[in-house]
């Protein structure tokens, strides 16, 4: 029977050959830490990984002891929506939809303000005065509602809808970096999807 790290080095070794981000709590006492990143190099007792930060930028290069990490990832949505967003960083950064949106002085009319969204494939982010949200496209817009056909916020993938009151929406985002990251994935998403 494999030892943890017997497994560990063995997943390492083939995200390295595939060139596949993977994910993991750099030390064991510390789990709620998460880093991901590409494997440069590993041994029997270290590994060394390109860091990639939660916008897709790459952030530096580090060693971590295979004795201390506590958790691993691999192959997840979050993972691989993360590296799809990596690959094309630029071709995003570039891209006119996926530019960065500012808020018009006006926004607190929001149900209005929010009509401007309605197939534009933006995504917003509504939040309510308890501080829950929702993310995704807007579906429709009534004269006290608004329809939003929601988003899974690791993935993009389609997660049902919601109808908010007016009066029940306390600020709206558009333009985040989290929000241009999932409208990118979601456009790669569709391009690549067999007719």
């Amino acid at each position: 029977m494999r030892t943890y790290t017997e497994r560990l080095i063995e997943v390492l070794e083939e995200s390295k050959a595939l060139g596949r981000l993977i994910g993991f709590s750099p030390w064991k006492d510390e789990k709620d830490c998460f880093l991901a990143g590409y494997v440069r190099s590993v041994s029997a007792t270290q590994v060394v990984i390109a860091k990639v930060d939660s916008t897709g930028q790459a952030d530096g290069e580090e060693d971590y002891k295979l004795s201390e990490i506590g958790r691993f990832h691999f192959d997840n949505d979050y993972l691989r929506t993360l590296q799809a967003f990596h690959e094309n960083l630029s071709e995003a950064i570039t891209d006119p939809v996926l530019m960065p949106f500012h808020m018009p002085e006006n926004a607190w009319h929001y149900l209005d303000f929010l009509k401007t969204f309605f197939g534009a494939g933006r995504i917003v982010t509504l939040v309510d005065e308890d501080h829950d949200r929702i993310m995704g496209f807007v579906n429709e817009v009534g004269e006290d509602y608004v329809e939003i056909a929601m988003v899974d916020e690791d993935n993009g993938m389609p997660d049902g809808y919601e109808i908010w009151e007016g009066d029940d929406i306390h600020s709206i985002s558009c333009g985040s970096r989290r929000e241009m990251e999932l409208e990118y994935v979601i456009k790669i998403a569709n391009l690549t999807e067999k007719p």
